[in-house]
């Protein structure tokens, strides 16, 4: 059985994590770690893991420019 949480319970309803616009995602992380509610500890780890894939998403799309024109 797979208990990993992929939806944020918000205002507007479940939302989908990984699909989040990043700024709203950080927001809604930073709501829901402030409020410290046990209860939705999995949806703060589920938000911080994804948070982190994509700033490392940001990362490498920004090596790959900054490679690209240096080569030019």
């Amino acid at each position: 059985m797979n208990d990993a949480v992929t939806h944020y319970h918000g205002s507007k309803g479940p939302m989908e994590i990984a699909t989040m616009p990043h700024p709203y995602l950080v927001n809604a992380h930073r709501k829901l770690a402030d409020q410290n509610d046990p209860d939705r500890a999995g949806e703060v780890a589920a938000m911080a893991a994804q948070i982190a894939k994509n700033n490392e998403e940001y990362a490498e799309v920004e090596t790959a420019k900054a490679q690209m024109g240096a080569t030019l």
